[in-house]
């Protein structure tokens, strides 16, 4: 579908490219909820990303790519904050895409004493991390702590 007195193209939002370039024209950029565009995260699939931080990721490769233009842009590439929370006292904190997962594993942390660390992937690849009561702690999240 079109939007109407245009070519862009309107499916899920405003359907951009991974330079967020609008379908339709060299010279229209998108960022925010609105945007649906592929995310390498995703190998290329399109997606909808509603959170503000993404938002002003997007504006700055969008401004950028309008400058540059569609050949010369680059995609976006930051990893969404897909929610955060305080339930029961628990800060539970989700990055990347965890609904697009077919995988999970914990990296650091026991689950059930409340922290933990989850890594998520879909077909091998990360595309997303919950942390649960993970508070810093140096290079020992998902690192070696030995």
């Amino acid at each position: 579908m079109k939007l109407m007195g245009s070519d862009l193209v309107v499916s899920n939002g405003l359907r951009c490219r991974a330079t967020l370039h609008a379908y339709g024209s060299a010279v229209v950029v998108g960022a925010g909820d609105v945007v649906d565009a592929p995310h390498p995260a995703l190998e290329g699939e399109s997606v909808r990303v509603e959170d503000w931080a993404s938002t002003r990721h997007q504006a700055r490769v969008a401004a950028t790519n309008l400058l540059v233009g569609p050949s010369r842009g680059r995609s976006q590439n930051e990893l969404p904050v897909y929610g955060e929370t305080t339930i029961h006292g628990d800060a539970i904190r989700a990055v990347g895409f965890p609904s697009r997962a077919d995988s999970s594993e914990v990296v650091w942390g026991p689950l059930q004493d409340g922290e933990a660390v989850v890594a998520m992937s879909r077909r091998g690849r990360l595309v997303a991390e919950v942390a649960v009561n993970a508070r810093d702690r140096g290079n020992d999240v998902g690192g070696d702590t030995a």
